[in-house]
């Protein structure tokens, strides 16, 4: 029964690492969001708060 109990202790800390960990790759733009395809790579910079870099153009 006490193997029952730190799994289940286990499984949520886990569980917030990772998600923590994957939040933080997206923000700062790491291997996780370099291996994703260019389309949820700007959504995801859309969720974040970034600008487009196709924003970024100079006007004349």
């Amino acid at each position: 029964m006490n193997k029952t109990k730190n799994k289940s202790i286990f499984v949520p800390i886990f569980l917030v690492i990772f998600l923590n960990a994957a939040l933080l790759d997206l923000k700062y733009k790491g291997l996780f969001y370099r291996l994703l395809p260019s389309s949820i790579q700007s959504y995801s910079d859309t969720i974040l708060g970034k600008p487009d870099a196709s924003s970024h153009h100079d006007e004349m």
